[in-house]
């Protein structure tokens, strides 16, 4: 009994226990700090990708942006249909073709036989006729219509072009007020030469 009170009464154990606690809670508070500074770091570390990402999707909107040349290209490709359908109308288009032949070395020498050809069948010059005639083909009705003719044009036509060695004409002539009349002929290239393989008069 008296041991036991004696025990109760000694504070050498207790001191020693305090001792312990103070260091056990010195620990934990060390622990708790180093785990709330590992918490801070993963955060950090989490947050860096997503500012990564809005850099990433900004780039693309800054690369579509176009540039002074390429509206300048889309400008002068949108507008190049507009000019090619003003120069496409049928008569604008057949008066183009009619031009280029005419104009052209193989043009200007067709016209001069037919010219000269027309001339001579309407005055009934048949010697100065032959002269464009092909081998094959001969005239023989003798006109003698020239001298009263008021006016006399060239008619031709982009359909007369059959090929390139083929190729017609016509004439519309007036005399003394009376309907249009008309020579026709068909003419074929023979030796880089352009001779007449049909001439006929009609109204």
């Amino acid at each position: 009994m008296k041991k036991r009170m004696f025990s109760i009464m000694d504070t050498t154990n207790k001191r020693k226990g305090s001792i312990v606690l103070c260091a056990i809670t010195i620990v934990v508070l060390i622990s708790g700090s180093l785990v709330a500074c590992n918490g801070t770091n993963s955060n950090e570390e989490t947050q860096t990708p997503t500012t990564s990402t809005d850099i990433t999707a900004e780039t693309p909107e800054a690369s579509t942006a176009p540039t002074e040349g390429e509206q300048t290209s889309t400008d002068s490709i949108a507008e190049t249909p507009e000019a090619s359908t003003a120069q496409t109308g049928g008569e604008q288009n057949t008066a183009e073709k009619y031009t280029s032949f005419i104009n052209s070395q193989e043009g200007v020498a067709f016209k001069e036989v037919t010219d000269s050809a027309v001339k001579a069948y309407l005055s009934g010059d048949l010697d100065e006729l032959s002269n464009y005639l092909s081998d094959t083909y001969t005239v023989t009705a003798k006109l003698d219509l020239y001298k009263d003719i008021d006016k006399i044009e060239f008619l031709f036509s982009d359909d007369y072009i059959r090929t390139d060695t083929e190729i017609s004409a016509n004439y519309l002539y007036l005399i003394d007020g009376d309907s249009n009349s008309y020579v026709t002929m068909d003419l074929v290239k023979i030796d880089n030469e352009w001779k007449i393989n049909f001439i006929g008069n009609e109204k």
